[in-house]
C-alpha cells in the first residue's frame, strides 16, 4: 500500500515498508509495529495513494476466486450480501458501544468489509460479462441525469 503524506512543504508517496523502516524497531511484534505505522499516518494525516483501475482490480480479483462455477451467481450474489450485512454490523456495534463516533481504528476495520464488497461486485459484473469501470460508468450518468433533472431524492428506479 502507498500513502500520501506532506512533509517540509513536499507531498511525498511513500510505502508502508518506508514507513516501517522509519518508525519501528527490529525487536518489535507485528501488533507494534502495525500500531507504531498507525500511529504515524495518523500523525502526518497520510492519504491513501492508488493508480490501480477498476478493470485491474477486476481482472486481479480472478486470482483469489474460488466458487463453484455452476453457481457463480448465486454464490456472488449471496456473498456480496453478506458482506454488506457485516459492513452494516460494523455500523451497528459502533452505535451501540461507540455513541456513533466512528474511531480510526473502526473506519479501518469497516473499510476492511467494504473492500470485500467490492470484491464481490467486481466478480459479479466479471462472471455476467461486464466490466467494474463500465458499471462505474453507467451509474455516473444515471445519477448526473438525476441530479440534471433534480430527482437525486424519492423513490424507483425510474426516476
Amino acid at each position: 500500500m502507498k500513502y500520501v503524506i506532506s512533509e517540509n512543504g513536499k507531498t511525498l508517496v511513500v510505502t508502508r515498508e518506508e514507513i516501517e523502516f522509519l518508525v519501528t524497531k527490529s525487536d518489535m511484534t507485528d501488533e507494534e509495529r502495525d500500531r507504531a505505522v498507525f500511529d504515524y499516518l495518523n500523525e502526518v494525516k497520510a492519504s491513501v495513494y492508488s493508480d490501480i483501475t477498476f478493470n485491474e482490480y477486476q481482472e486481479f480479483t480472478k486470482q483469489t476466486a474460488i466458487y463453484p462455477q455452476s453457481k457463480a451467481l448465486e454464490y456472488l450474489c449471496l456473498g456480496l450480501a453478506s458482506e454488506a450485512g457485516e459492513v452494516a454490523g460494523k455500523l451497528k456495534k459502533i452505535i451501540r458501544d461507540e455513541d456513533g463516533q466512528v474511531s480510526s481504528e473502526n473506519s479501518q476495520k469497516m473499510a476492511k468489509e467494504i473492500g470485500d464488497v467490492l470484491w464481490y461486485c467486481a466478480r459479479l459484473v466479471d462472471e455476467l460479462g461486464g466490466s467494474l469501470s463500465e458499471v462505474a460508468e453507467q451509474n455516473m450518468d444515471k445519477l448526473i441525469s438525476r441530479k440534471n433533472r433534480d430527482a437525486l431524492g424519492g423513490s424507483g428506479d425510474n426516476r
